[in-house]
């Protein structure tokens, strides 16, 4: 397949200084998050206390051994359980919980958050809407959070998914109204929203050169990229499936 006008896109429209070396952070289901409950403490109260100790400080002392015993045996837990859902190291699971609960103690991310990441990855771009568009796909339960599992996986998927999750990921970024198909106004949309993240905002539209890139995918001609379309030309470009994945701060 000719691939000019998506070689455009990835290396014309989408230029850019900005460096890939972004900070780490999780992804969930709709079941309860594994992390909940791990994040917060009941601050001690001598009044209400049923200890027997001797004075405050003491009690204070075996309260924070117990809590640190607690905190633990919650970080055990938590991955343990993801252990099991990654692809990711121990050593690599248990670096980015630390860090996500050193970033964020209570745990969770919010929107602002993702887009102080992308900020710190492209100082110089407008992470504005790609920052909607992918808190929308990872935020699983639609709480407007991202807890550790949430992150996580889109950590696993990112660097060590399969070429299968890896398009999925993709497909579901540019697919707005979750349709299962990409029209046109979709596609334009999410590239240039791309190419504001790495070039800033006053970036203009590339319409022709999306409009051909789109017209390509298009193989049936219907006006609407397919699963299977999608799927193909990423396939056929993988360097183009790179690119998806390094642009998330969680890459």
């Amino acid at each position: 397949m000719p691939k000019s006008a998506l070689s455009y896109v990835k290396k014309k429209v989408f230029s850019s200084k900005g460096q890939y070396n972004i900070a780490s952070t999780p992804a969930s289901q709709k079941e309860k998050p594994v992390d909940e409950g791990c994040s917060e403490r009941t601050p001690y109260d001598s009044r209400t206390s049923n200890t027997s100790c001797q004075s405050d400080q003491e009690c204070r002392t075996s309260i924070d051994r117990v809590s640190s015993l607690l905190n633990s045996t919650c970080e055990y837990k938590v991955l343990s359980k993801l252990k099991g859902k990654t692809r990711l190291s121990d050593e690599e699971l248990k670096a980015t919980f630390a860090e996500f609960k050193k970033r964020y103690p209570n745990g969770k991310m919010d929107e602002k958050a993702v887009h102080a990441l992308f900020l710190e990855a492209y100082p110089e771009g407008d992470p504005t809407e790609v920052t909607k568009e992918l808190f929308r796909v990872l935020d699983k339960n639609n709480n407007g959070k991202l807890n550790f599992e949430e992150v996580i996986m889109a950590i696993s998927t990112s660097k060590e998914g399969t070429f299968e999750e890896q398009v999925v990921m993709a497909f579901n970024f540019i697919d707005h109204n979750s349709s299962g198909v990409i029209d046109m106004g979709e596609f334009t949309t999410m590239m240039t929203a791309l190419a504001k993240l790495m070039r800033g905002s006053d970036v203009e539209e590339p319409t022709g050169v999306l409009r051909e890139a789109f017209r390509k995918m298009d193989k049936d001609d219907d006006s609407k990229i397919s699963f299977a379309e999608f799927k193909k030309v990423l396939e056929e470009d993988q360097e183009l499936l790179e690119f998806f994945m390094r642009v998330s701060p969680f890459y």
